[in-house]
């Protein structure tokens, strides 16, 4: 699912931002032949498989839904909705402690979506109490998170070598975007400035554009 989601993404960017039909005609039939095929698997069986870096599946087929209108679509997307971690964050209990950190951003972002499609306020309340827990008691102070690519115990951020992976902090700005819309303030605003230039821009070299995957601390 991992890489599944990539091909969605980029497909359904290549119609929205590049008006190209043939990409939204070929996501659409992927996404159809996903609903077909996991038609008869069980609710248990699903959420099985969601412990296992699934991406932001829940994201594009929330993605799809609001471009095709198809009700398919949306009940897909919740059925991608992780309740091992969303559940405690609608009851506002941090678990986050020892899981791969970046499995669980896009979970959340897949959230943020179904709430502004759907208007269910548990969505809202998972992702802001997310947001709130990452940034505030996980989070260094150059915007990133995570060592070893995993959520440690709150407010004891250790430095180290591979702290800091990018694609989480990648993803926590497209969260932040979801989050600044419903509710505008500056320490949303200032997160996203910090975490912007001080490590996604001070992951890249200039010159040669090389990259690194931790900036370490």
């Amino acid at each position: 699912w991992y890489s599944v989601h990539k091909i969605y993404a980029g497909l359904i960017d290549a119609y929205k931002h590049g008006k190209n039909e043939q990409a939204i005609e070929i996501v659409t039939q992927m996404a159809d032949w996903a609903i077909k095929v996991f038609a008869k698997t069980s609710e248990e069986d699903f959420q099985k498989m969601l412990i296992c870096e699934h991406g932001g599946m829940c994201k594009v087929y929330a993605d799809l839904y609001e471009i095709l209108g198809k009700e398919q679509c949306v009940i897909m997307a919740e059925r991608f909705v992780h309740k091992e971690q969303i559940e405690p964050a609608i009851a506002q209990k941090d678990i986050l402690q020892g899981y791969h950190a970046n499995t669980q951003i896009p979970k959340f972002i897949g959230a943020a979506k179904l709430y502004e499609l759907t208007g269910n306020s548990d969505y809202k309340k998972a992702v802001e109490f997310f947001f709130k827990i990452v940034t505030e008691q996980r989070s260094y102070a150059i915007g990133g998170n995570s060592i070893g690519e995993h959520f440690g115990p709150s407010y004891k951020e250790k430095t180290g070598r591979d702290t800091c992976e990018t694609c989480n902090t990648y993803n926590m700005l497209e969260l932040a975007e979801h989050v600044f819309s419903w509710n505008p303030n500056s320490k949303i605003s200032d997160f996203y400035e910090t975490a912007l230039y001080n490590h996604i821009l001070a992951s890249q070299e200039p010159n040669n554009g090389a990259k690194m995957y931790f900036v370490s601390t």
